[in-house]
């Protein structure tokens, strides 16, 4: 294994954009202000380690607080789940593996738990010397 991190905090999404002109240009931009904030945190709690170049199995589980008047078993509400695997695969770019173009196998889930945040796990595949 890599690492194994719980990295606690209330998961934000990325992906939803914004535009606006500015002095005569548009500009994009995250639409959800908390985006940058989480994926420091998220980057920060993956710091020190040393990127590997190998291919990397990544397992998610985002938890989030259930709130007292919902009744569903399940999590099927935004945010959407992809886009809280872009935020946390971005932040753990040049920290556990050099691009996240090198996940090659991708299990997640987001549920409701005790504590907020992301169970964050990755494992090096290597090559067997037999193939």
């Amino acid at each position: 294994m890599l690492v194994e991190a719980f990295i606690e905090g209330r998961p934000i999404p990325q992906g939803s954009k914004s535009a606006a002109v500015v002095n005569g240009k548009a500009v994009m931009f995250e639409a959800n202000k908390n985006h940058k904030a989480w994926r420091q945190t998220v980057s920060a709690a993956l710091e020190g380690l040393e990127p590997t170049l190998n291919p990397v199995r990544v397992e998610l589980l985002f938890t989030f607080i259930q709130p007292k008047t919902v009744k569903r078993s399940h999590m099927s509400v935004k945010p959407d789940l992809d886009k809280l695997i872009r935020t946390v695969l971005d932040a753990a770019t040049g920290r556990v593996f050099k691009d996240d173009s090198q996940v090659i196998i991708l299990n997640a889930r987001k549920d409701y738990g005790t504590r907020e945040g992301v169970l964050f796990r990755a494992y090096e595949i290597k090559r067997h010397a037999d193939r």
